[in-house]
C-alpha cells in the first residue's frame, strides 16, 4: 500500500492511503430460518483518509476513515468502512 500526507500545520498532517486488500464474508442461517450459508472471498483496491498530530517527535495521535470492498458481482455486493483511532510511536 501507499501512502501520501500533506502537512497543515506545524505536526499536523493530513493523509490519504491506498492498497489492495482480500475481505471474507462469511454468514449462516439462524436458526428456524430456512437459506444457505453465504461464504464470499474478494481482492479489491482499499482507501483511506486521516489527520494525525505529532504529540512529541517520537510520538502522535492518529484517526482516520478506511474503505474495504466486499462481496462479489454475482450476489451480494457491499463495503466494510472502518474509523479509528490510533496512536503512533515512531523509533
Amino acid at each position: 500500500s501507499g501512502v501520501a500526507s500533506l502537512p497543515l500545520e506545524d505536526k499536523l498532517y493530513a493523509f490519504g492511503k491506498v492498497g489492495i486488500s482480500n475481505t471474507t464474508l462469511e454468514d449462516s442461517a439462524s436458526q428456524g430460518f430456512a437459506g444457505a450459508a453465504i461464504s464470499q472471498h474478494k481482492t479489491g483496491i482499499s482507501t483511506g483518509l486521516g489527520i494525525q498530530y505529532d504529540v512529541t517527535a517520537a510520538t502522535g495521535i492518529q484517526g482516520g476513515f478506511d474503505f474495504y470492498p466486499e462481496g462479489d458481482a454475482k450476489s451480494i455486493s457491499s463495503s466494510v468502512n472502518l474509523w479509528y483511532l490510533a496512536g503512533v510511536f515512531k523509533f
